[in-house]
């Protein structure tokens, strides 16, 4: 027998006995059609409940379950194919015993939507908060094995309940289901959504650092009007937006409780900064602590999905320098580029404005300065911020990320 299995029932422990139920069926089947008959009362009893949601005394459990088997054999016989062990407790309580009150069917989709109906938020089809809380503490535990990141992204819908007063309780339904199925459209199959409480909702992003959770953010903003452009939405002039709170694992936090929290933290600031947009608990931190921090690492270091290129010249041509992005920053971007132009031209006084980025022209240019220089054999390194303050449009992160290039063609200036 699979030792996940033997070390749940040696533990008695309900909750990794029914994981395994739900998610591994295959590899209970065998175990559930084959008993041991030194199995203790107690999980005869949790099986025959967790089948078909009927409470069987601990004493009678396992003469019930045997029962159940046997019935299990005869239903096989007679339809001439192997009858599932859900099906047959169905049955039997319905047929035999007749302590199956008003069923509605008699198949294993029945114990399905059962379950269903434990994990999910029945006005939104979205997951609950409780099974929010089961599935990211495994989430953690994964994440923290194999080194990898898991973003959360908090969003709450901007004035839902002065919507939901104005309109009425069912308009308002309407528009936790129309921003549910942008969420869905949004995010990946592998990403996890779940209705916390009211018009908040949590997207939950394995494998996704703040960049990737970012992105997802102004994706849904971007679809966001897309969805609500039927005739009563349209009719009411709705506008729906919403705020949003990123915090990443492991840098902001090292387990799920405090990740949310911090999460939370970044929507408070969404909101107190007049709504309609995301903010970052990185981003909240480095505003907090920024008077302190002098040295180098005020630009905390977590990479680009690729390089781009950064091509910087004065109108004149004065000089022009390629280099490549390795770097987004906790103060905003931080470019660190080789180029093969004399020391002198290059100081820690010099600055410049990026008008664009791709083919994207900025509204305002992003200013930035020269905050490191080193060299890197023959050639020149020198490390480049651009303020964060300038960094709060979201769509900017996802531009850089999707362009690969930055342009300050238009201006040079020493600051």
């Amino acid at each position: 027998m699979d030792n996940d299995i033997l070390d749940a029932l040696e533990k008695f422990d309900e909750k990794k006995l029914t994981d395994l139920f739900l998610n591994d069926p295959e590899k209970t089947r065998m175990f559930l059609d084959i008993p041991d008959d030194s199995w203790e009362a107690k999980f005869y009893s949790f099986i025959i409940y967790f089948l078909t949601h009927i409470d069987v005394p601990e004493e009678k459990a396992k003469e019930c379950y045997f029962e159940i088997l046997e019935h299990k054999y005869i239903l096989s016989e007679k339809m001439d194919r192997d009858i599932g062990i859900h099906t047959a407790a169905m049955d039997y309580f319905l047929n035999i015993t007749r302590q199956l009150k008003n069923p509605k069917i008699i198949e294993a989709s029945l114990l399905q939507e059962i379950m269903k109906m434990g994990k999910e938020d029945q006005k939104t089809g979205c997951f609950n908060a409780k099974f929010l809380h089961e599935y990211a503490d495994k989430e953690i535990k994964r994440s923290k094995r194999y080194s990898q990141n898991l973003s959360v992204l908090i969003l709450d819908i901007d004035n839902f309940k002065t919507l939901n007063d104005k309109y009425g309780h069912l308009f308002g339904d309407k528009i936790l289901k129309k921003f549910v199925e942008v969420l869905k459209a949004s995010s990946r199959d592998e990403d996890f959504l779940a209705r916390f409480g009211g018009d908040e909702f949590i997207v939950l992003m394995p494998q996704t650092g703040r960049i990737g959770a970012r992105a997802l953010a102004e994706r849904i903003k971007s679809r966001l009007q897309e969805y609500f452009v039927d005739k009563e939405f349209h009719k009411e002039k709705v506008s729906v937006t919403f705020s949003g709170g990123i915090a990443t694992y492991p840098y902001d936090a090292d387990n799920f409780e405090t990740l949310m929290k911090r999460a939370d933290q970044a929507l408070y600031k969404s909101k107190f900064l007049g709504k309609n947009r995301v903010y970052d608990y990185l981003e909240e931190e480095y505003l907090q602590n920024l008077s302190n921090v002098s040295d180098k690492r005020q630009y905390k270091r977590y990479g680009l999905k690729k390089n781009a290129v950064i091509e910087i010249g004065d109108k004149n041509s004065f000089f022009s320098i390629k280099g490549k992005i390795v770097d987004i920053s906790k103060g905003g971007i931080l470019l660190e580029c080789l180029c093969e132009v004399a020391d002198n031209l290059l100081t820690r006084n010099l600055g410049l404005k990026v008008d664009k980025i791709g083919d994207y022209s900025l509204d305002m240019p992003l200013s930035g300065n020269i905050v490191r220089i080193s060299k890197d054999n023959d050639k020149l390194k020198f490390h480049l911020g651009i303020a964060f303050k300038e960094f709060l449009n979201d769509s900017i992160w996802v531009k850089i990320e999707n362009s690969g290039a930055l342009w300050a063609k238009e201006k040079v200036e020493v600051i």
